[in-house]
C-alpha cells in the first residue's frame, strides 16, 4: 500500500495525505467511503 495518497476533483487535490489521515479528517470507516463521499459530494 502506498504511503502517501491524494484524491484529485477536477484536476485540483482535495485530499493529501497517509491512509488514516484522509480517512480521520473525512470521517469515514475507510478510504472507499471517502472516495464515495467525495464522488457524492461534487455532484451537489
Amino acid at each position: 500500500m502506498s504511503d502517501r495518497i491524494i484524491f484529485l476533483q477536477r484536476g485540483k487535490i482535495v485530499a493529501e495525505g497517509t491512509a488514516r489521515q484522509i480517512v480521520a479528517r473525512f470521517g469515514q470507516a475507510d478510504l472507499e467511503e471517502v472516495f464515495l463521499k467525495l464522488a457524492r459530494d461534487s455532484r451537489s
